[in-house]
């Protein structure tokens, strides 16, 4: 019996001697052609070993990011980041709170939400741009990180966010002036086209979308909300996202205005109000869309407008820099 086991141990030592032996040959036969390989080419060749790379490029991700960064607060008019508003998946308490109090303004037409079809129904598209308008306010309210275009020309971030009475728009400049601009105060709101500094007319957000006949490669798309002696204007390198943005500012001021006539009306009548407000009417002053301006329309209002900037500009006093918003 020990013989037997004596034989086996010895046959199994063999074969792995073999086995170990053989494996040694083909390396170094491995090693042999590799070494005969890079003399005769004259140079090392480095083999990848990362699976990133393939035919010299980089192997885009097999799950793509779906969803934005919910430790994002900006979104970047310049990038047509607004281009689709993300819905909200998950809601605080007060968040629901304020989006349960964000109603559509009585109008006597409403705009078209974006992606709706004509087959649908007036209730689904209401719907839709319920949907879209929500989401905009909500973002709002969080802050948004928007581009500003002076009266000077001149370009900068500023922080825009809506205060929870949804009629206050806080603007923060980044210079240590917040400025508060309450929306009942706005007086029109309108798009245009800036283009080799020249400013084009773009045309009424209610009617027919307008073709500008003008290269829109590098225009920009501004969204000016003027009030008696002052004007805000939103850069936006994307039209579809400068076209929501206006809708949505739009309805928002609306709204702000339809509840404080709603007040004045109950106060003096005791009673709802119930009238219906047209949009905005162009911005445009006569001009057809596409129609060039003689001017800026960021410069100083006409002699006309100037009044009492305490009462009409509609913004409040900075309490930083103490001069007129």
């Amino acid at each position: 019996m020990s013989t037997q086991e004596s034989t086996d141990d010895f046959s199994g030592s063999w074969i792995s001697t073999a086995a170990s032996m053989l494996g040694m040959g083909r390396l170094l036969q491995c090693c042999n052609s590799s070494q005969h390989d890079a003399s005769a080419c004259g140079e090392l060749k480095v083999v990848q070993l990362s699976s990133d790379m393939l035919d010299g490029r980089l192997v885009q991700p097999v799950h793509l990011l779906t969803h934005q960064d919910s430790f994002s607060m900006t979104i970047s008019p310049r990038a047509g980041a607004m281009g689709e508003l993300p819905r909200i998946l998950g809601l605080t308490p007060r968040q629901q709170s304020i989006r349960d109090r964000i109603h559509l303004p009585r109008l006597l037409r409403y705009p078209l939400p974006p992606g709706s079809l004509p087959e649908e129904s007036e209730d689904k598209r209401r719907d839709m741009l319920l949907q879209v308008y929500q989401d905009f306010v909500l973002d709002l309210h969080k802050g948004l990180h928007m581009t500003q275009l002076s009266s000077d020309q001149e370009y900068s971030d500023i922080h825009c966010q809506i205060l929870e009475d949804l009629v206050t728009l806080k603007v923060d400049q980044g210079s240590g002036c917040i400025i508060e601009f309450p929306l009942t105060a706005v007086s029109k709101v309108y798009r245009i086209v800036k283009n080799d500094d020249r400013w084009y007319s773009a045309g009424s957000l209610t009617g027919p979308t307008p073709m500008p006949p003008l290269p829109l490669s590098n225009a920009e798309h501004i969204v000016v909300v003027e009030f008696m002696r002052r004007k805000l204007a939103f850069v936006f390198a994307d039209m579809v996202a400068a076209q929501r943005f206006l809708m949505c500012i739009e309805l928002l001021i609306r709204r702000a205005q339809e509840q404080k006539n709603d007040s004045s009306a109950g106060l003096l009548r005791g009673g709802k109000g119930d009238s219906f407000s047209p949009m905005f009417s162009s911005g445009s002053r006569g001009k057809q869309p596409g129609e060039r301006f003689g001017r800026s329309l960021l410069g100083s209002p006409s002699p006309g407008q100037e009044v009492d900037a305490e009462t009409s500009s509609g913004g409040q006093n900075c309490g930083v820099c103490q001069l007129p918003a």
